[in-house]
C-alpha cells in the first residue's frame, strides 16, 4: 500500500476512539520487522536481503516458518514519515495461512468487527499509569466499529490481491 502512495501509520499500536461520526486514531509505531519472505515479494524492499537467492529457493512452507526477521525503515524508502494521526475509515483484518489457497473477502457487520478488534487488543503498557479499564474500552469498540468499514481477508497470503481489493470502491 505505501508502495502506492498510501501513508503508514503504524505497524504496532493505533490508539482510536469514536469522535461525533468518525473514529479518530493515533499511531504508536516501531521500526517494522519482516520475514524474507514479505521482503521477497515486494520489489521496493528485495534490496534489503543481503543473500536473496539463498531465499528465493525456499518454498512457500519454508519461508513462512523462518523467524528471521529485517528492519524496515519505512521513511528511507519511501520518503515520508509516518502519518501519526487521522481519520480510520476501514479496518482490514488478515486470517492469512501459508498452505492456503484463494483469497476471500468478506464485510463485517459492527458486532463483528467489535468483537475481533477486542481479540487484538493489547495493553497500553507504558502508555498509561492507571489501570486498564477493560470495561471501557469494550464499550469504545462498540462505539467506534458502526463507524468503520471492517473486512476479514481469509487464505493464501496475496499482498496484490489485497491491494487490488483495498482499492476497488468499497461501496457502489
Amino acid at each position: 500500500l505505501v508502495e502506492r502512495g498510501y501513508r503508514c501509520v503504524t505497524n504496532d499500536r493505533l490508539r482510536m476512539r469514536a469522535w461525533g461520526d468518525r473514529v479518530e486514531m493515533i499511531g504508536l509505531p516501531k521500526m517494522p520487522r519482516v520475514n524474507p519472505g514479505t521482503l521477497l515479494r515486494l520489489p521496493a524492499l528485495r534490496h534489503l536481503l543481503r543473500d536473496g537467492s539463498r531465499y528465493a529457493a525456499m518454498n512457500r512452507a519454508a519461508l513462512w516458518a523462518l523467524e528471521e526477521k529485517h528492519d524496515v525503515r519505512v521513511p528511507d524508502l519511501f520518503g515520508s514519515d509516518p502519518q501519526l494521526a487521522g481519520t480510520l475509515d476501514e479496518v482490514y483484518l488478515l486470517e492469512w495461512s501459508p498452505s492456503g489457497s484463494g483469497l476471500s473477502l468478506r464485510e463485517l457487520d459492527a458486532a463483528e468487527l467489535a468483537h475481533r478488534l477486542w481479540g487484538t487488543l493489547r495493553s497500553n503498557g507504558v502508555f498509561t499509569t492507571r489501570p486498564e479499564p477493560r470495561a471501557y474500552w469494550r464499550q469504545a469498540l462498540a462505539m467506534a466499529a458502526p463507524r468503520l468499514r471492517g473486512c476479514e481477508v481469509r487464505g493464501g497470503v496475496d499482498i496484490g490481491w489485497l491491494v487490488d481489493a483495498i482499492e476497488r470502491p468499497a461501496r457502489a
